[in-house]
């Protein structure tokens, strides 16, 4: 009796093998993925080319990705080499998710940062280290304009130095604050103050002429001398201290000394 042939055992087993490499594919090509990104984030290839802009460049090893963009990493560095406003970042360990869009746009925009182990952070002529914990959420640096949505600093013990000059020690240090985006060359120096917002709460050791003699300056006649412990909470808006912001030295051994005739020759007849 003539009729349709059942298909044959061979067949049945070829398409089951074509049905089992179609369900694996996206696997593979996950595993893949993970494989070949993962090898090749830690070349300084691929590190030179998250940081498209002149002067910017960051730098990691033992770096992971589970998903494009999100990155963990250890011995991170991002630095903005710039005469108007260098910056520098060193964290012993960082978890970070970047917009590899923004890449395109030769920006290096990190949508969120979080990291421990604070090695280095450099602001213009000024540098912190210490221990601690820091969160950044949007951080954004380009050729030539710079800013943070948020930042949040937690310091168990640090070290703030101006240039290779050391202005306190046994920094205890809590902060929140925001840098609204600014070209750095526009605003040099102090005029880059007001587009910094912020809380600072801080107890410290320090010197009383090295931490303060920048803003005394312009008073000839004044002196200060003398180490003591250092406390006070500051509150910035847009560059401007808020009602109620305090920085106190207490030292046994302050020592303030007044220059009479230069008072005196300062002084409006």
């Amino acid at each position: 009796m003539q009729g349709e042939t059942p298909d044959a055992p061979s067949s049945r087993h070829d398409r089951r093998h074509r049905w089992w490499w179609l369900a694996a594919l996206p696997l593979v090509l996950v595993v893949g993925y993970l494989a070949g990104v993962n090898w090749l984030l830690d070349t300084a290839w691929v590190q030179a080319r998250l940081t498209p802009a002149p002067g910017l460049s960051a730098s990691w090893t033992g770096s992971r990705s589970w998903w494009p963009g999100r990155l963990r990493v250890e011995s991170l560095r991002l630095e903005r080499q710039d005469d108007d406003l260098p910056l520098r970042l060193e964290v012993e360990a960082a978890t970070f998710d970047l917009s590899l869009m923004a890449l395109f746009s030769r920006r290096l925009e990190i949508r969120l940062l979080e990291a421990h182990g604070l090695r280095s952070l450099r602001v213009g002529d000024h540098e912190l280290e210490g221990e601690g914990r820091l969160r950044l959420a949007g951080l954004t640096l380009e050729e030539r304009r710079v800013g943070v949505e948020r930042l949040e600093l937690m310091l168990e013990t640090a070290t703030l130095r101006r240039g290779r000059e050391p202005l306190a020690n046994d920094i205890g240090l809590q902060a929140t604050a925001a840098v609204a985006p600014f070209a750095p060359a526009d605003h040099p120096g102090a005029a880059a103050a007001r587009f910094l917002s912020g809380d600072l709460t801080v107890a410290a050791r320090a010197d009383a002429w090295d931490l303060f003699n920048p803003y005394l300056g312009g008073l000839d006649w004044l002196t200060l001398a003398g180490r003591g412990s250092l406390s006070g909470h500051l509150a910035l808006d847009e560059g401007v201290l808020a009602p109620g912001s305090e920085l106190t030295l207490d030292s046994p051994s302050l020592v303030v000394e007044l220059d009479e005739a230069a008072l005196l020759a300062d002084t409006p007849a």
